[in-house]
């Protein structure tokens, strides 16, 4: 016998699914970002305080605020016309 998706898994693999979709985002400025910061004050030997800074910043923002602005778009599409 077959076990069947509940909406329970659905939900939980979609909020997995969005989560995962920003950490290429958050890997890339967290690499990129902190040389930039370092030519603009020239201070080189800051790179791993500036890349785990930048790293947690943008987990906050793109990944925890990015997901529930998502989450809370898709509820009002009819709204937008998409």
């Amino acid at each position: 016998m077959k076990k069947g998706f509940s909406t329970k898994t659905l939900v939980r693999g979609a909020l997995i699914a969005a989560t995962y979709a920003t950490l290429p985002t958050v890997f890339a400025n967290a690499l990129i970002v902190p040389f930039v910061i370092m030519y603009a004050y020239g201070s080189p030997e800051s790179y791993w305080f500036l890349f785990v800074t930048v790293a947690a910043g943008e987990l906050v923002t793109a990944t925890g605020v990015g997901t529930l602005l998502y989450y809370q778009l898709e509820k009002r599409k009819f709204l937008y016309g998409l």
